[in-house]
């Protein structure tokens, strides 16, 4: 991508060879850190303040239970649980499609949304755990994130009834190794 006279070059590549296009506005959306490689003639400090946007690293699980009753004895709507593998935990979002609605009766099926934000090594600075948890994140199996799921749900809401084997009809785990930025990223040039 390079501004050229009034307009603006994009230089892409298709089934082999290369292509070009020429715009007079072109908006880059994505990912401002790899901007800095792909956006000729930009300053120094501006590639260098988006090299510092650094993306956390998350992983969204999205159980499906058979029925829920266990989680309406316990009356948690929303679980945040700073010390467990997935840290946050509520019922997902009721959405409605037509005349498709939302369970409203534990009888019912319904899903359930887990979050993990990896943060391996908590004595490090802020940017390694960063690195460290997209590690993780790359390099965990489904199968782990399976038992984890399993393993906390069944702590959480056993006591009220919930069996993990029963309980759990299917999971998917979506992981991102560059997810949102992180809020405290700063960029500290002039």
């Amino acid at each position: 991508v390079s501004n050229q006279g009034q307009g603006t070059r994009v230089v892409y590549g298709i089934r082999g060879r290369y292509a070009a296009a020429l715009a007079p506005h072109t908006v880059m959306a994505g990912w401002s850190m790899a901007h800095a490689h792909i956006v000729q003639g930009l300053s120094a400090r501006q590639k260098a303040a988006m090299r510092a946007n650094l993306k956390l690293p998350f992983v969204y699980a999205q159980v499906v239970l058979r029925r829920w009753h266990a989680l309406q004895r316990a009356g948690i709507a929303v679980a945040h649980a700073p010390g467990a593998y997935f840290q946050y935990c509520q019922m997902d979002f009721p959405v409605r499609f037509g005349d498709q609605t939302p369970a409203n009766n534990p009888g019912e099926p319904a899903v359930l949304l887990m979050i993990r934000l990896p943060a391996p090594q908590l004595d490090s600075r802020p940017e390694d755990q960063i690195r460290a948890g997209r590690g993780e994140v790359l390099g965990t199996d489904f199968a782990h994130y399976e038992t984890q799921v399993l393993r906390q749900l069944q702590a959480m809401y056993g006591a009220h009834g919930f069996d993990a084997q029963r309980d759990v009809s299917a999971l998917t785990v979506n992981r991102w190794g560059h997810g949102f930025v992180w809020d405290e990223a700063r960029f500290e040039g002039e």
